[in-house]
């Protein structure tokens, strides 16, 4: 005879952020493309203030254009690009924000010629003046290759008169 006690478990939700690229990865087709991603969270659930690094490539990519993003539209949304590569961010907000969303539009031009792919990631994230945890997961993106097809020249059926290839 075998008692079976009930297990208890209990789950504690623990206020933070996950900071995420969407799409995760991104591909411009050449030097002359660009592509847009956004900076999103998962829950920003009570938060006022946003602090964070965006890192990428600047040997395959420029980063032209910087919005806020939707959660925080009305928000005073700060960013600066202080060496090619980093954008600083900083958003505060008067009221605390409610679910998750959007944070920045990025979009990124080409500058390389192609085949060549990098991580796009954030660091020194802080939410609340880190007062509640941060994390974040890497993207990619990719500057494709760009091939041109030259139209095919005929030859002259006459040569080589004899014997070679026609």
């Amino acid at each position: 005879d075998h008692t079976h006690a009930d297990a208890v478990v209990t789950i504690t939700n623990t206020p933070g952020g996950m900071i995420r690229f969407s799409p995760v990865s991104s591909s411009i087709t050449d030097c002359t493309g660009a592509t847009d991603v956004a900076v999103t969270i998962d829950d920003a659930t009570g938060i006022t203030a946003f602090d964070f690094t965006v890192n990428y490539p600047p040997a395959v990519v420029s980063l032209p254009v910087v919005v806020g993003g939707a959660l925080v539209s009305d928000c005073s949304v700060v960013t600066n690009i202080p060496v090619a590569g980093t954008l600083l961010v900083s958003i505060s907000c008067t009221t605390p924000r409610s679910g998750g969303g959007t944070l920045l539009d990025l979009t990124f031009q080409g500058v390389a010629n192609g085949g060549v792919s990098s991580n796009l990631t954030v660091t020194s994230c802080s939410l609340d003046e880190g007062a509640i945890p941060c994390s974040s997961v890497p993207g990619d993106i990719t500057l494709n290759l760009r091939f041109t097809l030259m139209e095919h020249v005929p030859v002259d059926a006459s040569w080589p008169s004899e014997g070679g290839p026609r």
